[in-house]
């Protein structure tokens, strides 16, 4: 009796594979969770990870900031680490399953699992974006278009005017008094068109 290798695999070997892992895509994103390895390499530096994550967590004054540099040559997994990571520090639901349980599944290490699932437990926002592209666009607007795309995409995210800065500030500060909506409310009305509801951004 012959059999066919799909009948092997556990896995449908006709599915839609990326060549390329993109940050920000999420057409396939709960297959890339379930089928992601953790090599050795992997396993060495996420325990670095989650060793000084949780310690900025547990001490915020002696390290009020974290910040963590993936590097690799092309095509090395960098981006799709990247990804997991996010997923993970968002504790993001796909289709109603978590991105942490399947994760942490593929952990064996039960004191290392559980440091992990701490720090995921930890409440967190992911932002993916392409700082090259977002500093390219920002290079004869701002002295650090690094900085500047940071401080965009941050804003954008929180739902403020990411084309500048001092405005975004205004925002927030209105928004921190709980007053943005109310001058949401009166700008539309009184400057720009009488009768007309802000939108669900920003002015």
């Amino acid at each position: 009796m012959k059999i066919k290798i799909s009948e092997i695999l556990s896995k449908d070997i006709t599915r839609s594979i990326d060549g390329v892992i993109k940050a920000g895509d999420e057409s396939h994103i709960l297959q890339e969770v379930e089928e992601y390895v953790i090599t050795r390499e992997i396993d060495r530096e996420l325990r670095k990870f989650v060793e000084y994550y949780g310690k900025s967590i547990q001490d915020g004054a002696k390290f009020p900031f974290n910040g963590v540099w993936i590097s690799g040559y092309f095509g090395s997994g960098k981006s799709h680490l990247l990804k997991m990571l996010s997923l993970l520090l968002a504790n993001r639901l796909i289709d109603s399953t978590s991105v942490k349980d399947i994760f942490l599944s593929k952990i064996t290490d039960a004191i290392f699992r559980a440091d992990f699932e701490k720090i995921i437990d930890h409440p967190s926002t992911s932002i993916l974006f392409n700082i090259e592209q977002m500093a390219e666009s920002a290079r004869n607007r701002s002295y650090d278009p690094v900085l500047f795309a940071f401080w965009r995409m941050f804003n954008r995210m929180r739902g403020y005017y990411d084309e500048s800065g001092p405005l975004a500030n205004f925002e927030r500060h209105l928004d921190e008094e709980r007053q943005l909506d109310t001058f949401k409310e009166f700008y539309f009305k009184k400057m720009v068109f009488p009768g007309m509801m802000p939108g669900p951004k920003h002015c």
